[in-house]
């Protein structure tokens, strides 16, 4: 509340400073100027809603005031009071005063009201004629409905708005992002084909994702994914495998694609040799898993020893305790060690945000909570 009238006090001190009161007769200054000390008495008594009220009573909509009506809507939008906020921006497109500029600020303010109240549909139809109108503030309509797509899974529709966004920017980095994004895309709408038996489609889809992303992981485990229907296992193996040399931190997910295909010396090799490097839990339990498949029990626990040594991590040692005779340990003891450990694995997050610090159990190419594309990875470790 402090900060909310902090906020305020300045916009208005600011906004008198520069324009003063307005030059109106003696007999309407009085009564407005009463207004203003009313207003300024709330703000002392930290009434912020009503203070906001008592100001915008006495703020006429014109070119001058415009920029303290946006400053008090933002406030109330970060605030959470979005039918205030709304009703602000919404009296601002109703001026006849405000030039076109002006106005598309106002449009654009107000999606964003919508937004935040999640009406995604009128949020779509005022960015849309924006963007139709080469409003002053074009770039910021397509990123905005950029979001509302994402929110909405429209991947074809983001895609037709991002290229549209490509053409406007001129940053190296953010060009770099948006085609990351723009990968993405194709791939939920790849996964959307495959899904459907649609493979051709998929594939075109796949192709258009390495167009904006040549290192695109999602993409070279789709099209894995594809090959293994058309070409066999082996040409399958080999993309999966191409994906450490794409983004070794994603090979993790490479690897449970590996897990479902049958194992082979080489593959089991290729995994070893980036697991020294960029271990991962999914890495572990394939290298597990195949030499016991491919040699023996007397190698896979020779295995096991030299990861929980080498490489200490939960999902290591629980394994390396399941398979231990009895007769080597304790088995009350090795029973409680383990329900121990099972316990902790299962409140273990498997995967975290690098840029927000999201956690949760399962892989998402787009993180939920700062919707960025790609920034989630396994972790690994105690």
């Amino acid at each position: 509340m402090l900060y909310v009238v902090l906020v305020l006090a300045l916009a208005i001190g600011w906004w008198l400073g520069k324009y003063g009161l307005p030059n109106l007769p003696f007999s309407w200054q009085r009564p407005r100027s009463h207004q203003y000390l009313k207003g300024f008495t709330y703000l002392i008594n930290e009434q912020s809603d009503a203070a906001v009220d008592s100001f915008l009573s006495q703020l006429d909509v014109n070119p001058k005031t415009l920029e303290m009506h946006i400053a008090i809507g933002s406030m109330l939008r970060r605030k959470g009071e979005l039918e205030r906020a709304i009703r602000i921006h919404q009296n601002l497109l109703e001026s006849a005063t405000l030039s076109d500029a002006e106005l598309s600020l106002a449009q654009l303010e107000l999606a964003r009201d919508f937004y935040s109240a999640g009406i995604l549909d009128r949020v779509e139809n005022i960015l849309s004629d924006m963007v139709n109108r080469d409003s002053l503030y074009r770039q910021e309509a397509l990123h905005l409905l950029l979001d509302v797509y994402r929110d909405l899974q429209q991947w074809q529709d983001a895609l037709d708005t991002a290229n549209i966004l490509r053409r406007l920017l001129s940053s190296a980095e953010e060009i770099k992002g948006l085609s990351d994004a723009m990968a993405h895309y194709c791939c939920q709408l790849a996964e959307e084909a495959i899904e459907q038996s649609h493979d051709a489609d998929g594939e075109k889809c796949l192709a258009k994702a390495f167009s904006y992303d040549a290192n695109c992981v999602r993409a070279s485990i789709l099209k894995a994914r594809l090959i293994r229907k058309t070409a066999g296992e082996a040409q399958a193996k080999q993309q999966l495998l191409c994906v450490a040399d794409q983004d070794v931190s994603l090979f993790s997910e490479s690897v449970v694609e590996l897990e479902l295909l049958s194992f082979e010396q080489e593959t089991l090799q290729a995994v070893d040799r980036v697991h020294q490097h960029q271990p991962s839990q999914s890495s572990f339990i394939y290298l597990y898993k195949a030499i016991s498949a491919l040699q023996d029990e007397a190698a896979a626990q020779q295995f096991l020893l030299r990861e929980v040594s080498a490489r200490p991590s939960l999902t290591a040692l629980d394994t390396y305790l399941e398979r231990q005779p009895v007769e080597k340990t304790n088995a009350e003891v090795r029973g409680v060690v383990r329900h121990t450990l099972q316990a902790m694995l299962a409140r273990r997050d498997r995967y975290v945000c690098r840029n927000c610090g999201f956690r949760g159990n399962q892989m998402h190419w787009l993180c939920p909570k700062c919707k960025r594309w790609g920034e989630i990875r396994q972790r690994y470790g105690l």
